[in-house]
């Protein structure tokens, strides 16, 4: 799990490619994926604001 401030990249899906800042921890539907409800982020993307990602569908960025 990461936590608030942790730096991703959404390898797959509709904003495949995108990198963003986990907002926030959440159990709800993803714009992937209405009708389920499942673990995910809130991440604020650098440039499409903010969109819910179930916890699978992200990467950490490698800060190093």
């Amino acid at each position: 799990m990461r936590l608030l401030g942790d730096q991703v990249i959404i390898p797959a899906g509709k904003y495949s490619g995108h990198r963003g800042t986990v907002d926030s921890n959440v159990h709800q539907p993803t714009v992937d994926f209405p009708d389920e409800l499942a673990n995910c982020y809130h991440a604020m993307l650098d440039r499409d604001g903010l969109v819910t990602v179930r916890w699978n569908e992200v990467v950490s960025v490698d800060m190093s």
